[in-house]
């Protein structure tokens, strides 16, 4: 013991700075063990200990290491902070400050708890990781262990790299010490390491140097290139000067420049590197798409440009750290091309001579201070921000990419188990839609205006409610695919990042888990902490485009509050919802009274225009290989029916099951009369279609039942009601997927029958892979369709009703 406190005392001034947003928790339990994701944990007290600065109080604690004694007096602010279990394992809301004495708060770990406290925690969090945690628990006996155990636990990882035993007192003593007053050689010697190394503060130093001073060449670059006055933009002088197409302009210029341009000082002192070697690029006359770059040979200056832009992105992309000899190396390359940057520049601007030559002598001195001072702790978080800022912008054509898978539709796997896609932006009709605000009410809106409401700057949340089948998801999907595309037809160009929601998915239940499942190249080899700063910055416009709300469940319901909360704290976040009329009282319960909801309603396919709708999915089923009917027969039969009739189809899935029947039986078609008669024809052909694939692919089955077509039929049949069932139970409790214990009853029925289970799955029910963690996904069983779940489980109330009113017949004869 006398060994570790001389190993503290020999280091004692030899500490580097932790930052002052380190905290330390104190979590008392009732039980020995403790799950902290679980709501229902009983969290009793969480005390937060700021950082002390005082040197007297430093030398108490001092002493109070070397006494091995906790009864010191040495005071500090502490916060008593409450636990919202609703909310996740993260702490919130500040209830009371106070101020206390050290000592007297650790005594009462020993006099003051109840019976109840099985454990004591001391949790040292840095800003980006757990560093350290003291365990107390107690004995059987009723008094708390004279010893305890030291965690060491890093980047939110329950991993320990290893533990000490030692007398309890010392050890919230040595973890107090390491909140204060971390050392280097005693971290190592607890098996601790700093939250960055000497190597990459190193690697820090060169990108401090290209994002600071190499930004402020490129600037000067940019000012003497442009040929036009502080009162004009580039964009300006771009579009109405040189007459630049706005296709080649956005083509060069993303979103995020485009923002930075119109909202930021003409001279260029706010614009970022990329923006800067951009404006250079397209004012030395180098018009053609980023693809299509090429410089001539003769070109220095831009071409230098160039060279440093790239170094600052290769630097960014490694993150390994350096030594320092090879820094020093880089410091002399860096060095001579801002140089030859700057020599470049006044070779063609000699005007500037003076100007330059003292811009010259001042980077060097910065360049040689900057190499031999310590980095400061904010010099530190700028460069990772400004890292994580450039990883994001570069993952953002990626990420665009995957956005535009939204935009296939996969109509024929919904109605025939097809893998065929189709683009959303051909399918896309235009629907009705209305502002049901009381001070707009009945107000059209154009639909490919609908986000744009989600811009006003009097609303908090746009809300957009249809029933089953009126177009929410297809309203969606096209958004979250146009935004990918460009944001060309819905307005959505504007946004740096649309961010989609399920509320169906039961898996993600956190902004962080949803946003490293949808930018995983970047979120899962960052720190979490950063890529949210770097998000919620105020220069970022983002939307979250939450779809479903009516089919929300506990995990989806979490994600949302947090994404509502985030909105609170950030008022220029935008959020767009969906969800059918039902769920509208309960959305407006759930947002409370803290944001204001533009509020509107999708009324189906407008009347003018569904028979260019129904055109469309025939068309699509005629090309797939689904229909040798014709077009034009189905327009003329559609054009025949009665106004009672017309009105079935207005919403858009009536439609395109419409189109889907006439192209399997033209004749069946013409007699459905309601939207039950169109799923229960569905049901039919979809049997039909079953019995025929277990004969002819299912020899085994059918040998199985000697034949027997009327046990197949039958057994299909309580297949199917057991699905109603489950169907019955998933509205039940808001959810449009079978869970697990649904998908066991239902495989278990059909291996003790002889049924292909897979074979029966694929025909009534979708499967799909949803995110379980951020690394893994899960298949789920899920309905077709909304209205596909209200029909199997209006079926099942059905066969109950059917089933009781027989029973009672029966008793009524056994009576008579």
């Amino acid at each position: 013991m006398p060994l570790i406190i001389s190993s503290l005392s020999a280091t004692f001034d030899e500490c580097f700075f932790i930052p002052p947003d380190s905290q330390a928790y104190l979590q008392v339990h009732k039980q020995n063990t403790i799950t902290p994701s679980k709501s229902n944990e009983p969290w009793s007290e969480l005390k937060r200990i700021d950082p002390l600065t005082d040197e007297t109080c430093r030398k108490e604690l001092y002493q109070t290491y070397n006494d091995s004694m906790i009864n010191e007096t040495c005071r500090t602010s502490s916060y008593i902070k409450g636990y919202d279990t609703n909310r996740g394992s993260q702490p919130k809301c500040i209830v009371n400050t106070i101020t206390a004495q050290v000592g007297s708060m650790f005594n009462s770990l020993y006099k003051s708890v109840n019976n109840a406290v099985k454990r004591v925690d001391l949790w040292y969090f840095g800003r980006d990781r757990v560093l350290a945690k003291v365990s107390v628990c107690k004995h059987t006996s009723g008094s708390f262990t004279d010893h305890a155990t030291l965690h060491h636990i890093q980047a939110n990882s329950t991993k320990s790299s290893g533990n000490l035993d030692l007398p309890s007192k010392l050890i919230m003593a040595i973890c107090i010490y390491l909140m204060y007053y971390s050392a280097s050689s005693s971290l190592a010697g607890l098996g601790l390491t700093p939250a960055v190394s000497d190597d990459e503060i190193n690697k820090l130093k060169i990108i401090h140097i290209l994002n600071t001073v190499g930004r402020e060449v490129l600037l000067a670059v940019y000012q003497n290139l442009k040929p036009f006055s502080n009162s004009t933009n580039i964009k300006d002088h771009l579009l109405n000067d040189l007459h630049m197409p706005e296709n080649l302009f956005r083509d060069n210029f993303n979103a995020t420049m485009i923002h930075a341009i119109e909202n930021n000082p003409n001279s260029g002192e706010a614009y970022d590197i990329s923006l800067l070697i951009k404006c250079i690029k397209v004012l030395s006359k180098q018009y053609e798409p980023r693809s299509q770059w090429k410089w001539r040979d003769d070109n220095e200056l831009e071409c230098r440009c160039q060279k440093l832009a790239d170094k600052r992105n290769n630097e960014f992309h490694s993150f390994s750290g350096i030594s320092c000899t090879e820094m020093r190396m880089q410091f002399d390359a860096i060095e001579k091309l801002l140089m030859d940057i700057l020599n470049s520049l006044q070779v063609r601007f000699p005007r500037e001579a003076t100007q330059l030559n003292d811009m010259k002598r001042d980077i060097q001195d910065r360049l040689s201070n900057i190499l031999t001072s310590p980095m400061g702790k904010s010099e530190i978080r700028i460069c990772l921000l400004q890292k994580y800022k450039k990883l994001l912008l570069d993952e953002i054509t990626l990420y665009k990419d995957r956005c535009k898978e939204w935009g296939k539709l996969k109509i024929l796997d919904f109605l025939l188990g097809s893998k065929t896609f189709h683009d959303v932006k051909i399918l896309f009709t235009e629907v009705i839609v209305k502002k049901s605000n009381r001070h707009h009410l009945n107000t059209q809106v154009k639909c490919t205006a609908i986000l744009k409401l989600a811009s006003s700057s009097t609303s908090s949340i746009l809300l957009i409610d249809s029933e089953a089948g009126g177009g929410k998801t297809t309203i969606f999907r096209f958004g979250i695919n146009d935004w990918g595309e460009g944001g060309s037809v819905m307005g959505t160009a504007s946004y740096d990042y649309i961010f989609p929601m399920e509320f169906r998915n039961p898996h993600i239940g956190s902004v962080r888990d949803l946003i490293k499942c949808l930018i995983p190249n970047v979120c899962n080899n960052s720190c979490m902490d950063d890529i949210m700063e770097c998000l919620t910055n105020p220069s970022q416009s983002i939307m979250f485009f939450c779809d479903g709300f009516d089919e929300k469940n506990e995990k989806s319901l979490l994600l949302f509050n947090e994404i509502c909360d985030l909105k609170e704290k950030y008022p220029h976040i935008r959020i767009v919802v969906t969800s059918r009329p039902e769920s509208v009282r309960e959305f407006y319960y759930t947002i409370g009274i803290n944001h204001s909801i533009e509020h509107v309603q999708v009324l189906g396919i407008h009347e003018s225009k569904r028979g260019e709708f129904l055109k469309k999915y025939h068309d699509e089923f005629i090309t797939a290989g689904q229909s040798k009917e014709s077009s034009e027969d189905l327009l003329k039969f559609y054009a025949r029916c009665s106004a009672r009739h017309k009105d079935l189809y207005r919403l858009p899935i009536n439609l395109v099951i419409l189109a889907w029947l006439w192209g399997l039986n033209p004749q069946k078609a013409k007699t459905i009369k309601s939207a039950a008669g169109l799923y229960t024809a569905i049901v039919d052909i979809l049997n039909e279609k079953l019995i025929r694939r277990v004969v002819q692919s299912h020899s085994d089955v059918m040998h199985k039942f000697k034949g027997d077509m009327d046990k197949l039929k039958y057994l299909i049949e309580c297949f199917k009601e057991k699905i109603y069932s489950e169907s019955l139970s998933a509205v039940r409790f808001d959810r449009i997927f079978i869970d697990d214990t649904g998908v066991t009853n239902l495989r278990e029925f059909c291996e003790d029958k002889g049924l292909p289970f897979l074979e029966l799955k694929g025909v009534y029910l979708l499967s799909k892979l949803e995110w379980e963690t951020v690394n893994d996904v899960k298949e789920i069983l899920e309905l077709p369709h909304k209205g596909f779940l209200d029909y199997y489980a209006a079926k099942c109330i059905e066969y109950k009703l059917r089933k009781i009113t027989k029973e009672n017949r029966n008793k009524e004869n056994r009576h008579t």
